[in-house]
């Protein structure tokens, strides 16, 4: 599996590694992101990766049935929740008379709720939860100004409920870091776990609206020897925070580290541009674009594969 040049006829391929359905040429490249709250460091991207071709009997793997919150899902959703929007108000969607088994039912009432909020160019973050009982319920965060009336209104509509208090518990947020913690409380809390009478659960957590992609304030991308001076920096700065080392987890790691922000994009910027290194757009939909400006073509499935044309 990799790490060997072959030959076929005068012309040389490229050193190779096979990581599951894609194969990964040799010109892997070192991605730093400066986003609102973290900075992410990616030591696997290729932008010369290809997918394997499927024959007709190999199919996709399926989703198993949801259990619980885990703790990778935690990982991403507090990542997301933290660099996305500006978060304002946290809400509470309770169930009264009505408690419903069917995850399809109380997603189609969460869409047609979280429909209303975009039509009013409001993100909204979403988690489902349960209680004791296993009754569902749903936390949200939101980033902008919207009436609690019209909120209970809109929800009682959503799920048939008669309208009261207990449907909608509406409150500013005070402290973010507290709030964002407690929506994204731990995997091993009771109220994260499934019941076993709840059916086709689906995901736990979601984001919607204009600002549900965190958009980097800073990407810079090179060669592995050419960002290690701008990764170390990062890791210096990550250790005088802490007051203890940060473990490196290798070459193929993706680190994200609780630092982000201007302060933190702007000395590496300048840093960036004294090492010369490119600073890209700070887009995502612009990356692979950039990939291909730094000089790295994506070649075809045969010219990254051994046993194709030997």
């Amino acid at each position: 599996m990799g790490g060997t040049e072959v030959e076929s006829g005068s012309t040389p391929i490229p050193y190779y590694l096979a990581i599951g359905s894609y194969l990964i040429t040799h010109e892997n490249i070192t991605e730093v992101e400066v986003l609102k709250r973290d900075t992410r460091i990616n030591r696997n991207i290729s932008p010369n990766a290809v997918r394997r071709p499927r024959t007709p009997k190999q199919k996709g793997a399926r989703r198993g049935c949801v259990a619980r919150f885990s703790k990778s899902s935690r990982m991403r959703a507090l990542w997301t929740v933290r660099n996305s929007a500006d978060w304002k108000y946290e809400i509470g969607l309770n169930y009264g008379s009505i408690t419903p088994t069917d995850g399809r039912i109380v997603k189609r009432q969460l869409n047609s709720f979280t429909l209303w909020l975009s039509r009013r160019k409001i993100t909204a973050f979403w988690k489902l939860e349960f209680c004791k009982s296993g009754r569902p319920h749903f936390h949200l965060l939101i980033d902008g100004e919207v009436d609690e009336a019209e909120l209970l209104v809109k929800w009682a509509s959503a799920t048939g409920e008669v309208e009261g208090p207990h449907l909608i518990h509406f409150a500013p947020i005070d402290n973010l870091d507290c709030m964002m913690s407690y929506v994204c409380k731990c995997f091993y809390s009771p109220q994260n776990l499934v019941p076993w009478e709840f059916k086709n659960v689906g995901r736990l957590w979601g984001i919607s609206g204009p600002n549900r992609k965190p958009v980097p304030l800073l990407v810079v991308q090179g060669q592995e020897s050419e960002i290690a001076p701008v990764v170390r920096i990062i890791k210096r700065a990550k250790e005088a925070k802490a007051g203890s080392p940060v473990k490196d987890e290798g070459v193929h790691s993706f680190r994200t580290y609780e630092m982000g922000g201007e302060s933190m994009a702007q000395p590496l910027a300048k840093y960036s541009e004294m090492l010369g290194l490119e600073i890209l757009q700070a887009s995502k939909a612009k990356t692979n674009r950039a990939r291909r400006k730094l000089g790295y073509e994506k070649p075809s499935y045969a010219q990254t594969d051994p046993t194709i044309g030997s």
